[in-house]
């Protein structure tokens, strides 16, 4: 999508402490001292870029399952040829609410239903990384725009590349956890499509009560760590 027109999606926000700023108008020579305790300043690009977002879940967002019996992990460990070292894994209950919450903001700004898509990780990275494809990627980092700071706590976006600026959102998305992907697009353009075959096969439609039930599986064949989700 054509976010980057969005200044809640493309730019860069900080309230800069200061005792006076200094001021000189464009064609003027004079320069304007003025008694200021704090001034805002945003970074923002204006380069053509669309943005693609997904919902990022890290181990960080599991625990271990306490309702599975022993009998059952016993099944699995044989199921799955595990000899020892099984531990069991479901999304945390808050992680599950913040997904709930998230999909009821959807389908209220886009007056339509949606559900989940599960992207194979390594398939999506291997497509995001492969340098044909041209894109920026990573996680986004989450600060407050109206906190304030002192001028060496502000990046030096010159020293930056472009896309550097479309990495960061104001704390109050932190709830999105979102991880990015950026690509150039046509000037003035709302968006566009990209069709990469190698995700074929590899993008599951899900469910929250899905997610829900969903559950991690950590051991070992042997000296080989095993990961399964189930």
């Amino acid at each position: 999508m054509g976010d980057v027109n969005d200044p809640y999606e493309s730019s860069d926000g900080y309230v800069m402490r200061t005792d006076e700023i200094f001021i000189r108008m464009e064609g003027q020579q004079k320069i304007f001292r003025l008694p200021v305790k704090k001034v805002g300043i945003n970074f923002k690009t204006v380069k053509p870029y669309g943005i693609c977002s997904f919902m990022y879940l890290s181990f960080f967002d599991f625990e271990e399952d306490p309702t599975i019996s022993l009998k059952v992990k016993e099944k699995i460990k044989e199921e799955f040829h595990v000899k020892n070292n099984l531990k069991i894994f479901r999304l945390k209950p808050e992680v599950i609410d913040q997904l709930k919450k998230f999909q009821k903001i959807e389908e209220k700004n886009k007056h339509a239903k949606c559900v989940p898509l599960i992207f194979s990780n390594n398939e999506l990275l291997r497509v995001v990384q492969n340098l044909k494809n041209s894109m920026g990627y990573g996680l986004v980092n989450y600060h407050d725009f109206h906190k304030e700071v002192e001028i060496d706590e502000i990046p030096d976006y010159s020293k930056k590349p472009d896309v550097a600026v479309l990495f960061n959102k104001d704390i109050s998305y932190a709830g999105q956890r979102e991880y990015r992907l950026i690509k150039n697009i046509s000037k003035d353009s709302k968006g566009e499509l990209f069709n990469y075959l190698e995700l074929k096969g590899h993008i599951f439609k899900s469910s929250i009560s899905d997610l829900e039930q969903r559950r991690l599986l950590i051991g070992y064949h042997g000296s080989d760590l095993f990961v399964e989700d189930k």
